[in-house]
């Protein structure tokens, strides 16, 4: 019999990373993550169109409440605090209370006429779009609200396009407009533009 100790080799130190390896992968990593992070920030067309879609989703809510309830719902347009306020506008208060709405915050004043605010700021993505300006296209004058009838319509005898703005710089401003039909209601947001409306 053999001594079976004495046959043994000795154990192969196991190989690990050195304290040098560690740091170059954390290195790479760490390049990595700072390319990729600044790329994943939404661009300002991406903010803009945000900021579109929710606005669109707000108007498209008061013409859906306007023809469901057979009633008039109107937003009002505040571009010194750049936000919007969605109310009943009809006669039947009882329509009064408005459905909950993910970005809208509700208000119950004293007149208990419910209102809803959307407030263009608090929007995720979308922080520094605004309400630029608010016009009838037949007259090119400025508005401060649409209100929608029962038909699902608006109460002006033309379109009514809503202007939003986004970037600091008149340099890097850009503009997209979101088209409200008279006669449908129906809403459609454009192409982003660099061109002042």
């Amino acid at each position: 019999m053999t001594n079976s100790i004495a046959n043994r080799r000795p154990p192969t130190p196991r190989r690990a990373y050195t304290l040098v390896e560690i740091l170059i992968v954390i290195a790479i990593i760490g390049a990595i993550a700072g390319m990729a992070i600044p790329a994943m920030r939404p661009s300002l067309a991406d903010q803009l169109e945000s900021t579109a879609y929710a606005l669109s989703a707000s108007l498209s809510l008061a013409r859906n409440l306007a023809v469901t309830n057979n009633s008039e719902y109107r937003i009002d347009f505040d571009r010194r605090e750049n936000q919007i306020t969605l109310r009943h506008w009809g006669s039947n208060r009882a329509l009064d209370d408005l459905p909950q709405t993910p970005f809208h915050e509700t208000v119950t004043p004293e007149s208990h006429r419910e209102y809803q605010v959307l407030d263009l700021d608090k929007l995720p993505n979308a922080s520094t779009s605004v309400i630029h300006r608010v016009l009838e296209t037949a007259s090119a004058d400025p508005v401060n609200s649409v209100t929608f009838t029962s038909l699902g319509g608006t109460q002006r005898q033309a379109e009514t396009v809503i202007w939003l703005a986004i970037g600091k710089r008149r340099a890097d401003r850009l503009y997209l407009p979101i088209h409200i039909a008279a006669i449908t209601g129906l809403v459609t947001i454009g192409d982003p533009t660099s061109t002042a409306p």
